[in-house]
């Protein structure tokens, strides 16, 4: 696992259309495990974005320290029809949580721990947008995590439109 100690810490990974999610036509999901060390601020685990004002398709993780649950943000461009999922299950600290949010057609669904949670039938329209993946850390630099997180899988496919055993083992490939 990558653990970060919630001071700035984070890694970058140069964009990549592996990870631009941008075509309203492309199925996708986005999974992986975190541990949270403690639930004292908002924190940013994973961000694919270049601001809050929203040029072009842009995705973030978070967890959101009003109700410690997880929360992905999607939105377009100009802000128009953004889509905020939300686990209705807090995260616990301590404890290794996996999450997963696919897109399937306009349908997107958040899971956690192999339940989904949370579901929205959304159509976009924009472009990707040419930004650096972020983990630990979220836009400008901020909300740092406080944790680990492991097995971080970007699919284009949807890997699941029904509640799941989460996995057990790191993934083959």
């Amino acid at each position: 696992s990558i653990q970060f100690d919630g001071t700035g810490d984070y890694v970058s990974y140069p964009d990549s259309a592996d990870w631009q999610l941008g075509d309203v036509h492309t199925d996708f999901t986005v999974a992986f495990w975190i541990y949270l060390d403690g639930l004292s601020t908002d924190e940013f685990v994973i961000a694919h974005a270049t601001s809050f004002s929203w040029s072009g398709i842009n995705w973030y993780f978070n967890r959101d320290s009003g109700d410690n649950k997880m929360v992905l943000y999607y939105g377009n461009s100009g802000g128009a029809g953004n889509s905020n999922l939300r686990t209705s299950t807090a995260l616990s600290a301590t404890t290794w949580h996996h999450v997963a949010v696919t897109k399937s057609r306009q349908r997107f669904t958040i899971y956690l721990d192999g339940t989904a949670e949370d579901t929205e039938d959304r159509a976009f329209t924009g472009t990707s947008i040419a930004t650096p993946l972020l983990l630990g850390i979220g836009i400008s630099a901020t909300n740092p995590l406080n944790g680990r997180i492991e097995e971080l899988r970007i699919s284009k496919v949807a890997r699941w439109d029904d509640d799941f055993d989460r996995p057990t083992a790191p993934y083959s490939s």
